[in-house]
C-alpha cells in the first residue's frame, strides 16, 4: 500500500514538473523607437498586435531578455516583468494592458487589453507566477 502511494506521489511530482518545463517566446519588433511603436508576436495564441512603449524604455534591438509572470504592486495590475541583459533588476520593464500613450507606458510596453489578457492567462496557467527562466522576450 505504501508503494502505491509513493508511486502516485512521484507521478504527480513528475507531471507537475513537466507542466512548468515548457518555455515561451514573446517577440517585440520595434518599428519606430522615437515614437514608441512596434509589433508584439506571441504565437501560442496567434497574437500579432501593435504595441506602444515609452521611447525612453531601455530595450535594445538584437537582445533577448527574461520574462516572468508578475503583479505590478505600485499600479495594482498584472504584468509580464522583463529583466536581465542590462535592465535594472530593481525596476525591470513590464508588459501590461492599457491605452497607447506615454501616460500609460511610463517606461513599460503597453498592449491592448484583450491580447494581453489572453497572453497573461496562458503564461500564468502554464508557467506560474514569479518563475523566471521560462519566458524569453526577443527584441527585433
Amino acid at each position: 500500500m505504501k508503494r502505491a502511494g509513493l508511486f502516485f506521489a512521484i507521478i504527480f511530482v513528475l507531471s507537475t514538473v513537466s507542466v512548468y518545463a515548457q518555455s515561451y517566446t514573446i517577440t517585440v519588433s520595434i518599428r519606430d523607437k522615437s515614437s514608441g511603436r512596434g509589433i508584439m508576436v506571441f504565437n501560442p495564441i496567434g497574437l500579432h498586435q501593435e504595441i506602444y512603449f515609452d521611447p525612453a524604455t531601455p530595450l535594445v534591438q538584437g537582445r533577448t531578455y527574461s520574462g516572468e509572470v508578475s503583479w505590478m504592486s505600485r499600479a495594482g495590475r498584472r504584468g509580464i516583468l522583463i529583466t536581465g541583459n542590462g535592465i535594472d533588476p530593481e525596476r525591470g520593464i513590464f508588459i501590461h494592458e492599457g491605452q497607447y500613450s506615454s501616460a500609460w507606458s511610463r517606461g513599460c510596453i503597453v498592449l491592448e487589453t484583450n491580447g494581453f489578457n489572453q497572453m497573461y492567462d496562458l503564461l500564468e496557467r502554464n508557467v506560474g507566477r514569479n518563475r523566471s527562466g521560462r519566458i524569453s522576450i526577443v527584441i527585433e
